[in-house]
This record gives structure tokens, C-alpha cells and sequence, in this order.
């Protein structure tokens, strides 16, 4: 008696030991918390898009320069691009000239220290030896003809008017490239360029959330927009047609017509 009394406990232990051993491991606090989160992020992001902005830009040593993760190397190009803009758009001076003075003091200064190093006991300069590989010639002349070959099939589609959508497309990109044009020059827009690169992504991954909503609130109060206008004028093309077009003898023989059919 006493006997299976004990199994009988013991079975029982055993059973509730094998409950514990089948729950789900505790997750550590706010990981639930950190998931509804990053959800709730991502849900929020302009497109539902599940990718960073890190990502979407490639996710190496580009995306870590333009977004300031490598802060060196950015304010460095910063640094240049900007001295390059000052120096040939406020100063007045030109490329070819600053070319020429500036290959001229570069190739004099290695010449004689190339000449002078054993007289002052110093090292010459270390000039990397450098080639380009055929391989890498012909990969780049692929790249280019694939390029080219591609501009002259867009060109020749938009020219016989076989993609209306592309001829306008492209008209209207070179009417706001004229547009841009007339109010700055090459070397303005260029450094625009690259200042907007160096700018616009980094501040859109730090307040990423804040534009998101207020773009998605732009494009949904944008697209409402569309659809009531779309609305208005389907009610105004359907009485244009009854009350002017049908009283036309000739549009509303045609009408008869199609009724009849």
C-alpha cells in the first residue's frame, strides 16, 4: 500500500517536472516590447518597406560615406568638393590652368626628391607601380558598350514614336533640365549634387520616422485628391456627352446606333 502510494507521488512529480520542461524559454524583458517596436517601425516606413536606409544604399563602403559612418572620409570629400567650388566659381579660376600648375609642382617636387634622396640620405619616393589588367579593360569596355547600346534603343523607341509614355517622359526631363540650366551653371549643379548626397540621406536616416509619416500623409491626401477630381471629371465628361454631344444629329444617330447593336 505504502508502496504504490509512493509510485503514485512519484508519477505525479515526474509529471509536473515535464510541464515546467515544455514551456517556452522566458524571453529576456523589453525583447517583446523591442519586436512590437521595430514592427510598428516598419509598418510606418514610407511604401512598407522592410529594408534601412543602409541597405537600400548598398550596404558598403558608399553607404557608410554617405551616411557618416566613416566621418573622416566624408568631411574629407566635403572638405574638397567645397574648396574645388570655391576655388573655380568664386575665385575665377579655370581647370586647365589649375591642372597644368598644379601636375607641374607634383611632378617637380618627386623629381628631385627622386634625384636628391641619396645626397640627403633620405628615401626615394614610393610610386606604386600600377597597370590596368586586360581583364579588367575589357569588363570596363562591356560595361560601356552595354550603356551605349542601351541609350541608342531609347533614343531610337522615343524618335519612331513607338513608347509615347518614354517621349514624354524624356521631353519633359529635358525641359526641366533647360529649366535648370538657365538658373545655374554646371559647377553649381555639380556641387549641389554631391552636397544633396552628402546631406539628404543622412538626415533622412536620423528623423527616418518623421518623414516617413508626413510623406505618407502627403501621398494619401494626394491620391484622395486624385480620385475626387478623377470623380469630377467622369460626372462632367458623362454630361458633356448627354446634354451637348447626343444633341448633334450626326453624334446622336451614332448613339442610336450603338443602342441598337
Amino acid at each position: 500500500m505504502a508502496e504504490g502510494e509512493g509510485n503514485v507521488i512519484s508519477d505525479t512529480v515526474e509529471s509536473v517536472v515535464q510541464k515546467f520542461k515544455d514551456l517556452p524559454a522566458a524571453q529576456p524583458a523589453g525583447t517583446e516590447a523591442s519586436h512590437t517596436a521595430e514592427k510598428a517601425s516598419r509598418e510606418g516606413r514610407l511604401f512598407g518597406r522592410e529594408k534601412s536606409v543602409h541597405e537600400l544604399l548598398g550596404a558598403g563602403k558608399t553607404a557608410d560615406i554617405l551616411l557618416w559612418r566613416d566621418k573622416k572620409v566624408s568631411a574629407c570629400i566635403l572638405a574638397i568638393v567645397t574648396t574645388l567650388y570655391v576655388v573655380f566659381e568664386w575665385l575665377g579660376w579655370h581647370l586647365l590652368p589649375v591642372l597644368s600648375i598644379g601636375s607641374l609642382v607634383v611632378l617637380g617636387i618627386l623629381f628631385l626628391w627622386s634625384n636628391l634622396a641619396s645626397l640627403i640620405k633620405r628615401s626615394p619616393p614610393n610610386v606604386p607601380f600600377t597597370q590596368v589588367s586586360e581583364d579588367k579593360a575589357i569588363h570596363l569596355a562591356q560595361v560601356l558598350r552595354d550603356q551605349v547600346n542601351l541609350l541608342i534603343d531609347v533614343l531610337r523607341d522615343v524618335v519612331l514614336g513607338k513608347d509615347i509614355k518614354l517621349f514624354v517622359e524624356v521631353e519633359l526631363s529635358l525641359w526641366f533640365l533647360s529649366l535648370i540650366g538657365k538658373w545655374a551653371d554646371f559647377l553649381t549643379l555639380a556641387y549641389l549634387y554631391v552636397l544633396i548626397l552628402l546631406t539628404v540621406p543622412v538626415l533622412y536616416e536620423r528623423h527616418e520616422n518623421k518623414v516617413d509619416r508626413t510623406l505618407k500623409k502627403g501621398y494619401e491626401r494626394t491620391r484622395t485628391m486624385g480620385e475626387r477630381g478623377y470623380e469630377q471629371a467622369r460626372k462632367l465628361g458623362g454630361k458633356l456627352h448627354d446634354q451637348v454631344l447626343l444633341k448633334i444629329p450626326h453624334m446622336a444617330a451614332k448613339e442610336e446606333q450603338r443602342k441598337n447593336m
